[in-house]
């Protein structure tokens, strides 16, 4: 064949019908350097084919490929080819494209673009040659269009080389090594020279988009910053590789692609099925839900909340988007792959300045979601999630003011008393090892009210009293006062607590023995979803310390609290069986004000001062929101059964005693400790180990981290 120019071979290979004159090539080379483009050549929506090879409609079935164990068989071989076939053929395409796209690019890049059209067409017909002794015609199957909807809107060069060369490219790597390894085990070694050979020109084929792309670079940013600011949904650098462990790192390596470039494509994800739910770490949202949007929080609660937003990750699921203040490390993302957990996609963003959604830089931006899930909804997550409702597919309760008493101490005090009262009165000798009303704390309006109860209790047998601020998290809104301790400190902390939340709580203190939290899921129907038991290790002061999850409840505790919890012989499900009472109690109320979400409750078993012996206070308060307790379930999803989970946060104090500089050291010195140990096939379970669940390389003030505990 005959052509006297790029152009003429790009409008050859595009507007022919004819699959012989699309694939045909050149008899020389002097067209390289006849490249002179026209500007006015009519772009089509969808490249010239024969009937056959016309694309697919989407409501067209979809046909799979081939498993790899079906690929012994000689039509499923033909199958697969016809496949690769057409993605070459679009490659093909998609080159002749930007060549008619783009007349004025530099003359070097259209020369190896019609270069790389040539190996493509080459490619072409030796997978048509191939599929043709196994009996498969080009044809036979419906064909995609996939990658032309994804590159052909292209609206320079760069978008070409981002799209087409350094993502379905780079994924080609995978896949053309992989199914040559396949033909090989099968001894297809025909079919595997083939696909050899395709592997190699693709390494060229990837080289050759990473210098361009070098040269065109917006030098103001890192290479991963300039490739994800090219690829808008449902393009993402998940594409760029193939599906499962048969990650290329060599055939990258030598298309010239840097280490860090690298890691960052085999770690990231990015859901190919459904719309995300969007995830949210915001901890402050009681204090918000007490002041309102005038609350400022101080240095220490701003970093908790960068620390520690990765924890989201873990409650999000492979298809979701977790949005964070700042980037991952490779390092803590190479942990939990080892560890065999694909955790979902993340995106960095200041939600002060977007707080009308995804900014048009984002390839988010107007993605289809289908709900957003902070942390806690409360005012701050209200209105910085605002702007990404209208993305959302699913209707939800979002932040409403009838919700602030269902964050308070207060009203859980009160349903806890009214929830005793009429139990306790159905069934008073059956269930007399649980507390009674008069353990659930009463409110102050007043510092005089404040003192007043607290000395009515102590004349009632109590000799501590508690005082907790209606609106606070991990039992650090909290102050004891006991006989000659009445001091100016607490009196200011009581009037503090008075002119911020208008009340607070008095109750008895009381010295606990075991701490639980047991935890659901109520949709917008009222439904409730069980989702497990955690048990809490706090402070002697009752501040949070960690979560954990064990097989059974038992191990560490005294014979006594053992006794205790089981109940007779008869009855040993009876703490379980007043928690679903609980539970759907609770569930009942949150259903009548609109809330759907998580939610967690609180208890305590204590020993009581006046009726002596232990009691079980089956609502200390209840968190409608997710928790640590929360996380420590979604954690236990991932280790082997007889495991036990434990997740704690560290704060910086603790780098002290450790003898470390930074949380790296403080990391490493975990590590050695508990080396991680896997099992289980197909999917790898935890038995042992520790593992971040927050980047300890970009930690300023906190860290937390999960142990498996076989």
């Amino acid at each position: 064949m005959n052509v006297q120019s790029i152009q003429e071979l790009a409008e050859r290979v595009l507007f022919s019908e004819n699959l012989e004159d699309k694939l045909a090539t050149p008899d020389n080379r002097d067209w390289l350097w006849r490249s002179e483009g026209k500007s006015d050549v009519r772009i089509p929506e969808a490249p010239a084919r024969p009937k056959e090879l016309q694309f697919a409609n989407l409501d067209q079935p979809r046909v799979a490929y081939p498993k790899d164990h079906q690929l012994e068989q000689a039509h499923e071989r033909g199958a697969l080819l016809h496949f690769l076939a057409n993605h070459e053929l679009l490659a093909v395409e998609l080159m002749a494209l930007v060549l008619l796209k783009f007349p004025d690019a530099p003359a070097a890049f259209r020369r190896g673009a019609a270069l790389t059209l040539l190996d493509e067409q080459r490619h072409t017909r030796d997978y048509m040659e191939r599929m043709r002794s196994f009996g498969v015609q080009f044809g036979e199957f419906q064909v995609s269009g996939f990658f032309w909807k994804m590159v052909a809107d292209m609206s320079d060069p760069m978008d070409y080389v981002t799209r087409l060369s350094l993502t379905f490219e780079q994924a080609n790597l995978d896949h053309s090594l992989h199914y040559s390894k396949v033909m090989e085990m099968i001894g297809d070694l025909t079919s595997a020279a083939l696909l050899r050979q395709i592997y190699q020109d693709e390494i060229q084929h990837v080289g050759f988009g990473w210098r361009w792309f070098q040269k065109w670079k917006d030098p103001e940013r890192s290479d991963w910053e300039n490739y994800q600011s090219r690829l808008h949904f449902p393009l993402s650098p998940g594409r760029a590789k193939g599906p499962g462990k048969d990650f290329n790192q060599e055939g990258r390596q030598k298309s010239g692609l840097p280490e860090g470039f690298i890691q960052q494509v085999q770690l990231f994800q990015q859901s190919r099925g459904r719309a995300p739910d969007v995830f949210w770490f915001n901890p402050s949202a009681e204090s918000f839900i007490a002041e309102g949007l005038k609350y400022q929080p101080k240095r220490a609660r701003r970093e908790f909340a960068s620390d520690l937003g990765p924890l989201m990750l873990f409650l999000a699921r492979q298809d979701d988007l977790v949005l964070l203040e700042r980037d991952l490390s490779t390092e803590f993302l190479r942990k939990w792959k080892d560890a065999g957990v694909t955790l979902p996609e993340w995106t960095v963003l200041d939600l002060k300045t977007c707080q009308n959604g995804f900014p048009k830089s984002s390839r988010h931006y107007e993605r289809k979601l289908r709900t957003v899930r902070p942390w806690s909804w409360s005012p701050d997550s209200s209105a910085a999630l605002a702007g990404f409702l209208p993305q959302c597919s699913i209707e939800q309760s979002v932040w409403s003011e009838n919700w602030k008493q269902v964050f308070s101490k207060g009203w859980s005090a009160a349903l806890g008393k009214e929830w005793t009262e009429a139990h306790l009165i159905s069934k008073p000798d059956r269930e007399s090892w649980l507390a009674g009303a008069e353990l659930y704390g009463r409110i102050a309006s007043t510092e005089a009210e404040a003192l007043e109860l607290a000395f009515e209790l102590r004349e009632c047998g109590y000799p501590v009293v508690a005082y907790k601020a209606l609106w606070g998290s991990s039992g650090q809104g909290t102050r004891r006062f006991m006989e000659a301790q009445w001091t100016d400190s607490l009196a200011g902390w009581i009037r503090d607590r008075l002119r911020t939340q208008g009340a607070l709580l008095v109750e008895p203190w009381l010295e606990r023995e075991l701490d639980l939290s047991f935890h659901w899921d109520i949709d917008v129907e009222g439904e409730l979803k069980y989702r497990g038991l955690v048990e809490l290790e706090n402070t002697p002061n009752g501040e949070y310390r960690s979560s954990a999850v064990r097989p059974a409840l038992g191990p560490g505790l005294g014979a006594e609290v053992k006794r205790f919890i089981y109940g007779s012989p008869g009855d040993s499900r009876r703490l379980f069986r007043v928690m679903e009472s609980m539970g759907q109690f609770l569930g009942d109320r949150l259903h009548e004000l609109g809330y759907s979400g998580p939610f967690g409750v609180d208890t305590m078993m204590v020993r009581d001062p006046v009726r002596g012996g232990l009691r079980f206070k089956p609502l200390v308060e209840m968190n409608p929101r997710y928790s640590m307790g929360r996380l420590a379930l979604e954690l236990n999803r991932f280790s082997a059964p007889g495991t036990s989970v434990r997740i704690q946060v560290a704060h910086s104090g603790e780098l002290r005693r450790r003898n470390v500089s930074d949380w790296v050291g403080f990391w490493k010195a975990l590590e050695e400790e508990g080396r991680l140990e896997l099992a289980g096939s197909p999917v790898s379970k935890i038995v042992n180990g520790v593992l971040p669940v927050s980047d300890p390389w970009g930690a300023q003030r906190f860290f937390a981290y999960v142990e498996y505990i076989h």
